[in-house]
């Protein structure tokens, strides 16, 4: 129940350029074939366009580093920003899906860029096919100009997090800021990229009254979107969604679907009986309770979510006993 650094090479610290966690800088990799990939993001550099106006460009290098031999090969350049901010990558299928984000810039009145924000700007779902390199802008994952008509904070502030894939859908969260300075927050609405037909979905019929909900959990075989109080949990092969209702919900919350059980905020739902157990295992410290992140033979592996790396692993029984008292 230890961590340890994802690196091979003998007596590395881990703080050299030359070191893939140091490459990584705090990104999960993709894994394939004894190898990991991933992006790491160059300096940004000025150009001048057509009209001799400067231009910042960003460019991203897709990397792919053989663990066996400690060498890092150089795949393809992306001109866009997709490891520093990583709002998500996918290895499926030998194609790697990306989200590449360009940045939101401000521009005075003759066109000249004097500033610009991190969040923002155009985010495009991208791939790269590995068997000959050939790279795929596929779509815009938000439509900025609508969406700044009811949501005037959203060009500096949007972003797009992918999610994971159920059911041949690649799902996203698009998420930006509402209100004032005083009362600023975030929401989220959900959309997915259908891999069968190369089609996007989710974009708003009605920007003034989106659907607010959060596709918080998304795996090969589960699919759980959250709103307000409630959450909608679809399951491969099942007819209908199963439809849970607590106050637990909401549209960015922390769940985890294992063995048709759904685990959130301290408490375990039956998804076939609704039936809800609040176990004593996971009531954490200051009302921070622990969180379920995986299942290890008869076993469940549990995080203290106000400490980074505190792993615990609790038989199953002892898990799934009725909290006392």
């Amino acid at each position: 129940m230890n961590e340890i650094p994802l690196c091979s090479k003998p007596n590395c610290n881990h703080h050299g350029n030359d070191c893939v966690l140091k490459r990584l800088n705090g990104n999960v990799p993709m894994f394939g074939e004894n190898c990991i990939y991933y992006f790491v993001d160059d300096t940004p550099y000025i150009k001048y366009n057509d009209d001799g106006k400067p231009e910042r460009v960003y460019h991203s290098e897709l990397c792919r580093y053989d663990l066996q031999s400690n060498t890092e090969e150089k795949l393809q350049n992306v001109e866009a920003e997709v490891g520093n901010n990583c709002y998500g990558w996918m290895l499926y299928d030998n194609t790697i899906f990306f989200v590449a984000h360009r940045y939101s810039e401000h521009v005075d009145e003759n066109g000249f860029a004097y500033s610009g924000t991190n969040t923002g700007g155009e985010m495009k779902l991208c791939s790269i096919r590995l068997s000959d390199m050939q790279f795929t802008e596929h779509c815009d994952l938000y439509d900025m100009e609508k969406l700044q008509q009811y949501y005037p904070l959203a060009p500096n502030s949007g972003e797009v997090y992918m999610k994971g894939m159920f059911d041949n859908r690649i799902y996203f969260e698009v998420c930006f800021v509402v209100g004032e300075k005083n009362d600023a927050r975030y929401l989220f609405y959900v959309t997915y990229y259908d891999l069968k037909d190369g089609t996007y979905h989710g974009t708003p019929e009605d920007y003034e009254n989106i659907d607010f909900a959060g596709a918080v959990y998304c795996t090969e075989n589960t699919l759980v979107v959250c709103r307000v109080g409630s959450a909608s949990v679809y399951q491969k092969g099942a007819d209908q969604s199963v439809e849970l209702t607590d106050a637990c919900f909401y549209d960015s919350a922390a769940v985890t679907v294992i063995d048709n059980l759904l685990f959130c905020d301290g408490k375990v739902f039956d998804l076939n009986t609704k039936e809800v157990l609040e176990p004593d295992v996971l009531k954490g410290e200051y009302d921070m309770p622990k969180c379920v992140v995986a299942k290890y033979c008869d076993s469940f592996i549990i995080s203290d979510l106000g400490m980074q790396g505190n792993f615990e692993k609790i038989p199953a029984e002892k898990l799934l006993k009725p909290a006392q008292g």
